[in-house]
């Protein structure tokens, strides 16, 4: 249809058709979620995109399914910009006088209970990024604290239970990556 083709072009009075999209899958990449805004207002309707961080869902049935979406300033229903009702009939979200409808596209959620609200594709690389910040950490101390050895212990005689717990709370103080490579004195 020539008129969806036009619409996309210029989606809303804000945005070019290569800057809509490129946000729309910013949004649905980094939280699993997009949200548009359908304004039919006008003789043309206007597709806007809302931020996913300022979406709260209200009155979730047994079955997951929000009654009632609101978009705020802030994500919480103190400033509610639009709020949205499921239409049974429809099988949509509506504004109360019809004119606005919201899409939701989400990525599959597959590690909460929460069905409703998409996840972030970055979530399954969240593991690696994580080691490899903590791996950072530990090289960088190395590093900074001169690559010496950490600790070397020479005990000629037994040690008194005292004493062990001493060394064991010694060590726990200066334990972690930052302090890698940290010369240590008893």
């Amino acid at each position: 249809d020539a008129d969806i083709i036009t619409k996309l072009a210029s989606p809303n009075g804000d945005q070019t058709f290569s800057r809509f999209i490129k946000e729309l899958m910013l949004y649905y990449v980094v939280t699993g979620n997009a949200f548009i805004d359908v304004n039919n207002m006008s003789s043309s309707c206007e597709l806007i995109l809302l931020k996913p961080q300022n979406i709260t869902l209200s009155d979730v049935n047994l079955n997951g399914k929000a009654n009632t979406i609101y978009y705020s300033s802030n994500g919480s229903n103190s400033q509610v910009y639009q709020e949205f009702i499921y239409n049974s009939t429809s099988k949509n979200y509506q504004s109360k006088d019809g004119v606005h409808i919201l899409l939701h596209f989400k990525n599959n959620n597959l590690t909460t209970i929460d069905t409703q609200l998409g996840v972030s594709l970055l979530m399954s690389a969240q593991l690696e990024i994580s080691q490899y910040i903590t791996a950072s950490v530990h090289n960088n101390a190395t590093i900074k604290n001169g690559c010496r050895p950490s600790l070397l212990f020479l005990i000629k005689n037994a040690l008194t239970g005292d004493q062990i717990q001493g060394v064991k709370d010694t060590m726990q103080q200066i334990a972690g990556a930052s302090n890698s490579g940290k010369p240590f004195a008893l």
